[in-house]
Parts: C-alpha cells; sequence; structure tokens
C-alpha cells in the first residue's frame, strides 16, 4: 500500500484513520468526521467504541 500525505476533504468523513506498523500491520484508529481541507482533520477515536464494533463484527 502507497504511503500518502494530504487532508481528508467533503465525502471523506466516516472513513477510516489507519496506521501502518513496520510489518505492514494495519491499525483502525479513528473515523474522520471533518476538516478544513487546509491545515487539519478531525477523527473520532475508535478505542472508545471498540467493544460496540467487536460485538457487531463477529461471526
Amino acid at each position: 500500500m502507497p504511503k500518502v500525505s494530504g487532508i481528508p476533504a467533503g465525502g471523506d468523513s466516516g472513513g477510516p484513520v489507519m496506521s501502518i506498523g513496520p510489518r505492514g500491520t494495519e491499525t483502525l484508529l479513528g473515523v474522520f468526521d471533518g476538516s478544513d481541507r487546509e491545515r487539519f482533520a478531525q477523527a473520532g477515536e475508535v478505542a472508545q467504541e471498540l467493544a460496540w464494533i467487536r460485538s457487531v463484527t463477529r461471526r
């Protein structure tokens, strides 16, 4: 997966905020919820909802 830089803009809300570790392991850190389209982006934390996420994604 290529490394990218930039800032999310309109239509990106709800998209993932990911981290890629040294061995290529991807971790979901948060969910985009807004930006000023120039300097900063906001995201909600996934950690606070982890129990719920696991309960609805478990097969």
